[in-house]
């Protein structure tokens, strides 16, 4: 009976995680199994290798203890995207996978960490899913760098239980700590990513938010102070994959693992219950950025150019107006004065022409706001290019919204000593590509 159970065990474990199973008493052995499999596969007619690969995963969750702690920190937002796109009953939390920090006053190593943790984030969610059949799956960036921020989700089970979580944590700490993938692979995920980035590049998605969103990257660069540490953040693009050093990425990795620091750290967040009965509105904690603070121009005008091909041309935004948010949080709702004044409604301005005569225009006023690698938050406000209003009277919309007094509130608020972060009216030059 032994010799029977422990070969069902072998064909889910090896090396050191055998050795450990190997040593229970028989009735233990057995026991383990029958509860294993009662908790997994409740109905018959299970394949037996997605059987015997399930079983793996959740041997390998019991016997091995995952270098998993929880955050001391507040209750925090869940990323934005996962609640819309995932069912709750199928998401399983949010982790923050700690990675060794490069040099923060030298802008190459931070480039080469922000690349390197993004293709390593693709790397391990790839073998996640392939591992579990699609059991597990995670999206996973360097958001909060220079750590990485996953959100786990599974995709084939009855309920997003905490023993379901334990068994994808596993799997991904396992890929973490032990992937040793080749030169080849390495640079077909960085010539994936390069291309994804040109398309987005040349041809944004439909949405508005999506041109605000590239407008605002683009003119952040600008923003940031040359030498700081947000500014060699924001200046990676897709020339930084295009040339990327696999070999030295594998270095970079075997020398992460080595060091004994890499760990996840469970993120509290409000669709979890940690947030009690209180409110979305009344939640205030935040991840605490590791970075420090990046200086940024004087409040003006910031004119930008950007390269857009075919219809992308003709619908992209060409002004908008950029406000630091510093009281803002990743993925919380947007409070403000300005907010309340002017996101999402519809607003009438009088418009003065260079003729001298004078035009009221209605237009619907869309706002986006968005943190960067959890450190800094900004907002964007702008109309949509199709509201048939003239760029003339765009820009001097915008400019309007520049110098109102919520909005000149909003950039200086909680600032300190610190120069008011914005606003900003930006100006895009459009290039055909």
């Amino acid at each position: 009976m032994r010799t029977k159970l422990l070969s069902i065990v072998a064909m889910t474990l090896t090396g050191r995680q055998f050795e450990r199973v190997a040593n229970l008493p028989c009735g233990q052995l057995q026991l383990m199994i029958r509860n294993c499999c009662s908790l997994l596969f409740p109905r018959r007619g299970l394949a037996p290798f997605r059987m015997t690969l399930l079983l793996g995963i959740i041997l390998s969750a019991l016997f091995i203890s995952a270098k998993e702690s929880f955050s001391g920190g507040e209750c925090e937002y869940p990323e934005y995207f996962s609640t819309l796109l995932v069912p709750s009953d199928s998401r399983l939390g949010e982790v923050q996978i700690v990675l060794g920090a490069p040099d923060y006053d030298d802008v190459a190593a931070l480039q080469q960490h922000l690349s390197y943790a993004t293709i390593l984030g693709t790397l391990i969610s790839s073998a996640l899913k392939d591992q579990t059949r699609g059991l597990c799956n995670a999206v996973i960036a360097p958001a909060r760098f220079p750590d990485l921020h996953a959100v786990l989700f599974m995709t084939d089970a009855p309920s997003a239980t905490e023993t379901n979580r334990s068994l994808c944590l596993r799997v991904l700490q396992d890929n973490l700590l032990e992937s040793q993938p080749d030169e080849a692979s390495v640079r077909k995920i960085a010539s994936s990513k390069a291309d994804g980035m040109l398309r987005a590049i040349a041809s944004p998605g439909g949405l508005p938010t999506d041109v605000a969103h590239d407008i605002l990257r683009n003119a952040l660069r600008y923003i940031y102070d040359v030498d700081t540490v947000m500014h060699a953040l924001v200046s990676v693009d897709h020339e930084t994959f295009q040339s990327f050093d696999a070999f030295g990425f594998l270095v970079w990795l075997r020398n992460q693992q080595s060091a004994g620091t890499l760990r996840f750290i469970s993120i509290p967040t409000l669709d979890r219950g940690c947030g009690g009965n209180r409110r979305h509105g009344d939640l205030r904690g935040a991840h605490a950025s590791k970075l420090p603070y990046s200086a940024i121009m004087p409040p003006g005008a910031v004119k930008i150019l950007m390269r857009r091909k075919g219809p992308a041309l003709n619908r992209a935004l060409r002004h908008v107006v950029v406000v630091g948010n510093d009281r803002g949080h990743a993925n919380a709702p947007l409070l403000s004065p300005a907010a309340d004044k002017f996101c999402n409604r519809e607003r009438t301005f009088a418009i003065a022409e260079d003729s001298g005569t004078a035009v009221v225009a209605t237009v619907w006023i869309r706002c986006l706001a968005e943190t960067f690698y959890a450190a800094d938050s900004w907002v964007v406000f702008f109309c949509e290019p199709n509201d048939g209003i003239s760029e003339n009277a765009a820009e001097k919309i915008m400019k309007t919204i520049a110098n109102d007094p919520d909005v000149l509130a909003l950039a200086g608020s909680g600032t300190g000593n610190k120069q008011p972060r914005g606003p900003y009216v930006v100006n895009v030059n459009l290039a055909e590509r």
